[in-house]
């Protein structure tokens, strides 16, 4: 049963790298980058659908969801230097605890 736990945040994780891949693919105009995109999209969907064999479904997708929600933020803002909006750190950071 914990294996589909891990499935459930090796997808969450791989979402929010596809979702970095997405924003420096240029609007998939540089392939490398667009590449990892896709197959990043692939793997993540893939372990989310391994997950809800044992998971229920809307379990898995809240949390799947969350940790990207919650994690790319602060990831996203390092490595865009992006203005971190601290309420807004707060706010996700509350809603996915």
């Amino acid at each position: 049963m914990y294996i589909y736990w891990i499935y459930l945040i090796l997808a969450g994780l791989l979402e929010i790298g596809w979702a970095t891949f997405l924003k420096l693919s240029n609007g998939f105009t540089i392939p490398l980058y667009s590449a990892i995109t896709i197959v990043g999209m692939m793997a993540s969907f893939y372990f989310l659908a391994l997950a809800t064999k044992a998971l229920p479904l809307g379990t898995s997708y809240a949390i799947w969801t969350g940790i990207r929600s919650a994690r790319s933020n602060d990831y996203r803002s390092c490595l865009f230097q992006r203005t971190v909006n601290n309420v807004k750190n707060s706010l996700c950071n509350i809603a996915f605890a």
